[in-house]
Order: structure tokens, then C-alpha cells, then sequence
């Protein structure tokens, strides 16, 4: 019998541009090698990391059938098509500091027919995929619907479909009061969203507007699990040098596996500290080092209740 598959949904896709530089100085001029280039957004780094690592995946969102792009990407395309150019992300990696800057382009409005056939196609996608995983990934293009999430997550949930949701500011909230079944804000993203400095008390916050799960990714703390039952930290016992551009997309991924494969929350948050840290040590998002199956046992989890 085959895993559920795991589906993406990236409303506001990039080309995403790396470059790797020794060092950025400022007011000169800085002759580089190729820069690297790529159909990226956050979700469809997450088909990507998925579809490597053997499981079935399938990436969705508006884009232009004009554009080009990467000819062997491992997961599945059902992109809805849109007269919106690409936006661009750019992402300048500092080999000597281990500095990553991140610029990101906003990017142009879709028409709204071009939403209302995301919107079926999602649902279509979502009822062939009966008892998948969806992941809602990065920010929301302008002039998105107010009424996004909601209409996605109960499309979602109508198929039999669980929702894990990586978005920030009042987009997570949103995504919460629609009832998404995981939640995955970095520790500045959730107090932005909560106001409230302790994660476990914001995370608290969060369930109240209607998540079942938050997974708050802390940077070097590790990661922080609390439902209605847990409240469990994760941490990688050594810090890791290299580009973290992807580590979040690379969690979203491990979770979504996890969660197809149906295992303990303890081997979801052993291979959540894994798939991020081993993100790390690529240059690019959308991949991760073979090396994260030498991690597990230096990861170290705490169950607090």
C-alpha cells in the first residue's frame, strides 16, 4: 500500500537566485561565479526535499506556463497558470561570516479568475489525493483573497486532507482561526504574531484561535512541539556552519513525511532536527546533505509535560 502523498501549496512562487560569496563590501564591486537559479517559494522547496527522499509529491500555486523552468524537478507539477510574471528571491551567502541575506521581491497581484482556478484545482488535487498532507507555504502575493486559508483548509479537510501551515504575521493567524491541523512559525515569527515573548504561552495562544499542533523551529534552541498533550523540545547537540536558507522548508518536509508515514511524535521531531540541520549544510534551499541520517543520535528531546 502507498504512502499519502505529500502536496504543496506556494501562493507566491520565485525564481530564487543564490549567490556565495567570501564577503559582502559594501560600496565596491564583487565579481562572482555563477549564480544559481531555480523555481523556488517555500513550498515548492518542500516537494522538493520530499520527492528526494523517495516520497510522492505534488506542487501547487500560480505560474505562468511561459515560465521556465528546471527540467528534472523531482515532484510533480500542477501549477495553475497566471499572467503574473515570477517574482524574484534573492539570497547573498557569506562564506567567511556565515551570514545569509535574504531580499524578496513582493511580487505582482493575480487576476481573480486566476484565484478562483487555484482554487479549484487545489480542490480537485486535494479529492485525487484523498488522506494526504498539504503544506501551505510562505507569504501570500497582493491581492490575495481575504478568505485564503479558509478556503483551502476546508477544501483540505473535506478530502480527508491534515494542513501544516508556514506563513507569518497575520497570514498565521488567519491560517489558524481556519483550523489548520500544524502550525510552523520560527520564534520571531510567533511573538510578531502573539505578541508574547514565551514560545510555549504564544504557541498556547495559537491552539486558542484553532491549531491542533505548533512547531515553533527556534534556530540554534532547536525545535519546541506543543499540542493539547505535549509539550516536548528537540535540539541538535552541535551547531552547524553554512547557509540556513532552507532549514524551515526542509522541517516543513520532514514533517509532512513523518506525518504521511504515520510515526511516533519522537521520530517526527528526530527527523525534523535532521532534515533542517542537513538543509544547512547545501548551498541552496530546496535540498538536503545525505549526511542528516548521521544525526539522530546527537539530537536531544525533552518532554516537559
Amino acid at each position: 500500500m502507498s504512502l499519502p502523498t505529500v502536496l504543496t501549496l506556494t501562493p507566491n512562487p520565485a525564481l530564487d537566485i543564490t549567490v556565495t560569496i567570501d564577503e559582502f563590501l559594501r560600496d565596491t564591486s564583487i565579481r562572482i561565479d555563477t549564480a544559481s537559479k531555480r523555481l523556488g517559494g517555500k513550498g515548492i522547496n518542500v516537494a522538493s526535499v520530499a520527492a528526494q527522499q523517495g516520497f510522492k509529491a505534488i506542487a501547487l500555486g500560480p505560474l505562468a506556463e511561459s515560465t521556465s523552468t528546471d527540467a528534472e524537478v523531482p515532484f510533480y507539477k500542477a501549477f495553475t497558470n497566471t499572467d503574473a510574471p515570477l517574482r524574484h528571491s534573492y539570497a547573498i551567502h557569506e562564506v567567511k561570516s556565515n551570514h545569509t541575506t535574504i531580499i524578496n521581491e513582493s511580487g505582482l497581484p493575480h487576476s481573480e479568475s486566476a484565484f478562483q482556478q487555484l482554487f479549484e484545482d487545489v480542490r480537485l488535487t486535494l479529492a485525487q489525493e484523498r488522506g494526504g498532507i498539504l503544506a501551505i507555504s510562505g507569504s501570500l502575493p497582493p491581492g490575495c483573497p481575504e478568505d485564503f486559508f479558509n478556503q483551502v483548509i476546508a477544501s483540505a479537510h473535506q478530502a480527508d486532507v491534515r494542513v501544516i501551515a508556514d506563513t507569518s504575521g497575520k497570514n498565521l493567524l488567519k491560517a489558524c482561526k481556519a483550523g489548520a491541523d500544524f502550525v510552523k512559525p520560527n520564534v520571531d515569527e510567533i511573538r510578531e504574531a502573539t505578541g508574547l515573548s514565551d514560545p510555549v504561552s504564544a504557541a498556547e495562544q495559537l491552539m486558542g484561535l484553532g491549531a491542533k499542533t505548533v512547531m515553533v523551529s527556534m534556530g540554534k534552541d532547536g525545535l519546541l512541539w506543543v499540542d493539547r498533550s505535549h509539550r516536548i523540545r528537540a535540539k541538535l547537540s552541535k551547531q552547524l556552519a553554512g547557509n540556513p536558507t532552507g532549514a524551515g522548508d526542509a522541517l516543513v518536509a520532514a514533517l509532512a513525511c513523518s506525518l504521511a508515514e504515520g510515526i511516533s511524535i519522537k521520530a517526527t521531531l528526530e527527523r525534523c532536527v535532521s532534515w533542517s540541520a542537513a538543509a544547512v549544510l547545501e548551498p541552496e534551499a530546496g535540498r538536503i546533505s545525505d549526511s542528516w541520517v548521521d544525526f539522530t543520535d546527537q539530537i536531544t528531546i525533552k518532554f516537559e509535560s
